[in-house]
């Protein structure tokens, strides 16, 4: 019962740690045309970093995300990577 709390409290601030961190990603990127690259450095590491620990964790404790949740992470993650990516070509 502790550990499906902590799965569904990590999951949620998973979700909108995404998307804060996307969304202040995208807003420095709009503001400095220069050095994209450093930006998608920064939304990997501070972005996607502690989301996939999160996942990680969970799945060593023995009570893995759902699909779904997985789908809805995913989804998310590949917001501000594809806006990246779409601004680079």
């Amino acid at each position: 019962m502790k550990t499906v709390f902590w799965k569904t409290l990590g999951t949620i601030i998973s979700t909108l740690w995404l998307i804060f961190v996307g969304y202040f990603a995208m807003q420095l990127f709009a503001l400095a045309g220069d050095a994209p690259t450093f930006f998608m450095f920064i939304y990997f590491v501070f972005g996607l970093g502690p989301v996939f620990s999160f996942i990680f964790v969970m799945k060593r404790l023995g009570e893995p995300l759902s699909k779904p949740i997985l789908i809805v992470i995913a989804l998310l993650a590949a917001i501000p990577m594809l806006i990246f990516l779409s601004a680079l070509l």
